[in-house]
């Protein structure tokens, strides 16, 4: 019985090998998805520069920091169909496939309900004093995000506050997402007290 195990395992080791590619040799097909929604959410972050999803949420009228207040933007995906034959029937891979986003962002609007400052008014875009970032992405100037071409619509951002606002205040954010397919979300957040 040993003999007859040995022999199977030495004469489908091969086929196994086969089925089994390493990431050195392989690309299998990537996970393409598309956003069918976003919206968006008021959480406390510890750091200035850290990335937190889903950060601790803030209630409606809370008071917060202006350094730990993360505005968290959450995509709702929309699975893209994508058919790959292969030859052999079924593989198995060693490495993850890559995870693709098909939409890309046209651009992120983000406003107050009230002035931030002198020269940022209620309605104002506050990009002057914003910086974003997603997972395994530091915060960077929104500017720098602004300006980068062929922007992937990724699932889940965060947008912190890199200057204090003039005084001490109640502040309803609103997002506005559009995308380069003509897609476009809006999302309005609960009222919170943002000390400077």
């Amino acid at each position: 019985m040993k003999k007859l195990l040995l022999i199977l395992l030495v004469y489908s080791f091969p086929l196994f090998l086969s089925a089994l590619t390493g990431c050195d040799d392989c690309n299998p097909d990537p996970i393409r998805f598309g956003i069918s929604n976003y919206k968006i959410y008021l959480g406390n972050a510890e750091k200035e520069d850290q990335y937190m999803y889903p950060p601790d949420t803030i209630a409606a009228n809370d008071t917060v920091d202006f350094k730990k207040l993360s505005i968290a933007i959450t995509g709702t995906l929309r699975s893209v169909v994508f058919h790959s034959q292969t030859k052999t029937g079924a593989e198995a891979w060693a490495c993850d496939p890559a995870v693709i986003a098909i939409d890309k962002i046209k651009s992120i609007i983000v406003t107050s309900s009230a002035s931030y400052n002198s020269t940022l008014p209620p309605g104002t875009h506050l990009s002057p004093v914003l910086s974003i970032a997603r997972e395994r992405w530091p915060q960077q100037a929104f500017f720098n995000f602004d300006t980068t071409p062929d922007r992937p619509a990724y699932y889940a951002y965060s947008i912190r506050l890199t200057q204090a606002p003039e005084s001490s205040g109640l502040h309803r954010f609103t997002v506005k997402i559009d995308l380069l397919n003509g897609q476009s979300f809006t999302s309005t957040s609960a009222p919170v007290y943002i000390k400077k």
